[in-house]
């Protein structure tokens, strides 16, 4: 039957209500967790009151990639929503390790123009051998396509808050680019920044921004100051070239993608995307 907006939201109002339950017990909640605890299983893990996590435990939100933020919002209290944002969808193979572990017969390709990152990603896939590649490439230039492996189609690109240092018409070529790279069915999602209309809009983000920065700074006793902070988010303001959310959903429409469609929005960060016909 075809997908109803108000039955999904109506089953998954009342799975929320029930993970929430536990958050609103008077009663302490003690949660353990050993193997893993994705999707649901998160959801129901952080809405307890104190959480003892095994150290080789995996916990993560993979529906992010389809349907957008986990439904308790959880992330964001216990973590803070830089460090959400991270575990939940970007580059030093979090997600990448998920999935890994989750398809045993799956491969991951990651793509990164920082040798940083490239270099946090294979400490942390080591275990996985010859399933992952890492491959130092710079979407900017259409070139990087030459150094992802030729003898696939892929069922899946996910890209995070890189898309948006593009200039605009180099934004809509990759998108032309990662369609013929996906195979039939194939899905395309992009976690980004977007424009937005206001300016009182851009610097709630900008301030939230900057706090979110200045707590991940007193977690790891770097230090920072607040000025040093703000110095650095405006300089990478400086360097974004977004463009507005209505215009990428066209591009995605025009180039043949289907289901396009916004699965996430808060301000200015979205998450976007469709697939390839099958």
């Amino acid at each position: 039957m075809p997908w109803d907006p108000t039955i999904d939201y109506r089953m998954m109002s009342h799975s929320t209500d029930c993970f929430m339950s536990l958050w609103r017990s008077y009663k302490p909640v003690i949660c353990k967790v050993h193997g893993f605890a994705v999707a649901g299983g998160s959801d129901i893990a952080l809405c307890a009151d104190p959480i003892l996590i095994a150290e080789d435990a995996k916990i993560g939100y993979p529906p992010a990639r389809v349907w957008g933020c986990p439904t308790t919002a959880m992330w964001v209290y216990r973590v803070g929503a830089e460090r959400a944002k991270r575990m939940l969808l970007t580059g030093d193979g979090v997600i990448a390790e998920l999935v890994l572990r989750s398809f045993p017969d799956s491969e991951a390709v990651l793509v990164d123009f920082s040798d940083a990152m490239i270099e946090e990603a294979s400490k942390r896939l080591a275990g996985y051998g010859d399933r992952v590649k890492l491959v130092t490439a710079d979407l900017s230039d259409s070139a990087w396509v030459s150094a992802l492996p030729t003898d696939r189609d892929y069922d899946a690109v996910l890209s995070a808050c890189c898309i948006h240092h593009l200039e605009h018409e180099r934004k809509r070529e990759l998108y032309s680019e990662v369609f013929e790279l996906l195979g039939p069915g194939g899905l395309f999602m992009n976690h980004d920044c977007v424009t937005v209309c206001e300016d009182s809009t851009r610097e709630l983000f900008e301030k939230r921004f900057v706090n979110e920065i200045l707590r991940f700074e007193e977690q790891k006793q770097k230090g920072k100051s607040r000025e040093e902070v703000e110095q650095f988010v405006h300089h990478d303001v400086d360097e974004d070239k977004p463009n507005s959310l209505g215009d990428q959903i066209r591009w995605l429409d025009e180039i043949g993608f289907e289901n396009v469609d916004v699965y996430f929005k808060w301000l200015e960060v979205v998450l976007f995307g469709g697939s390839k016909p099958a």
